[in-house]
């Protein structure tokens, strides 16, 4: 297992490469490998292009970066959800994140933020706050009703509704140019990255995915059967729900608030990866963390690159790129789901 691991963290490393060597600009391997030297090695070798150098180190390792991120975030986040609700079809947007984080983002345009400068603090600031109270308010009313997974998922569909009219609300109500930014966003983008987003990010998924790791007989115990097999095994399911749920959201949360919605990927990365590797929690965690970040990187990849210089969201095209894996994937192991 370990040595399939190895190799799918040289896989990453190899698509990171290929990312990293095309796009829009037109820069030859030399000019790439030349702005890697300079940027390891500053001393051996000064900058000879600076555009060239800008280029690699300022737009595409960053956004590349962020899209690995953001990709295993959502992933990880899909696979704990779907074992605490034992639902395959739930990702982590299911209790309503991110409807309430477009929300967020909207209300944040509307009142004057822009997506370009220091007011994208604004917008992000906004989706994550509205992102983390409507799961805060999934998690009391779901209490409320007895914290099963039913009476969650439930409610999060409920909340994804009303968050959904609130942002439809105030798309009817702004003018063309904060419309065609709303949109932009709900599109999901990882166009502008920056050091502190990934920063950010890679701060909060070291802290959370051990968590998870560290729980991951628990998530297998509650995903294989009822709350009452967890139980046996010495686990208090209604606290463990909560718990990791709530993490799995403020993942989630981050990831979006920094990207936009991007709501395949915390679906289909877990799949892929339990086809891959089976459903123990102990590996099915880290290859969906590979999965989500291959997926999310090969889709803004196509993305930026196919139609250049137009660039297709990432939002569209990880439905185009993962949609026919994943059917692929069901019909080759199809006794997986259909036994």
């Amino acid at each position: 297992m370990r040595i399939l691991l190895a190799l799918c963290f040289l896989l990453l490393l190899f698509s990171v490469a290929v990312a990293v060597c095309i796009g829009s600009s037109g820069l030859s391997l030399g000019k790439v490998f030349e702005a890697l030297r300079t940027w390891l090695l500053p001393g051996m070798f000064p900058i000879k292009d600076e555009l060239s150098y800008n280029i690699v180190w300022q737009l595409r390792l960053p956004r590349i970066a962020l899209s690995v991120l953001v990709g295993a975030g959502l992933s990880v986040s899909g696979a704990v959800m779907q074992a605490l609700t034992r639902n395959p079809l739930v990702s982590p947007f299911t209790v309503g994140i991110s409807n309430a984080a477009a929300f967020g983002a909207s209300l944040a345009i509307m009142v004057g933020a822009s997506w370009s400068g220091s007011q994208q603090v604004m917008i992000t600031s906004g989706a994550f706050v509205c992102a983390i109270c409507c799961a805060v308010l999934v998690y009391l009313i779901a209490n409320r009703a007895g914290s099963s997974s039913v009476s969650l998922v439930l409610t999060g569909t409920a909340l994804t509704y009303l968050f959904s009219a609130l942002t439809n609300t105030i798309q009817y109500l702004i003018n063309d140019d904060k419309l065609a930014a709303v949109v932009h966003w709900t599109f999901g983008s990882f166009s502008g990255a920056t050091g502190g987003q990934i920063l950010l990010l890679s701060i909060v998924f070291a802290l959370i995915f051990p968590i998870f790791l560290h729980n991951s007989w628990t998530l297998n115990a509650m995903a294989s059967g009822s709350d009452d097999i967890a139980r046996g095994l010495g686990t208090n399911p209604i606290r463990k729900r909560i718990l990791l749920g709530l993490l799995s959201v403020v993942l989630t949360a981050c990831a979006v608030s920094l990207s936009g919605v991007i709501g395949f990927v915390g679906i289909i990365g877990p799949h892929i990866a339990r086809i891959a590797i089976g459903a123990d929690h102990r590996y099915l965690l880290p290859f969906s963390a590979f999965t989500g970040g291959m997926l999310a990187l090969i889709s803004d990849t196509v993305g930026r690159t196919l139609f250049s210089p137009i660039v297709i969201p990432v939002g569209i095209v990880v439905a185009y790129v993962g949609v026919p894996l994943f059917l692929q994937l069901i019909l080759s192991r199809k006794e997986l789901y259909f036994s």
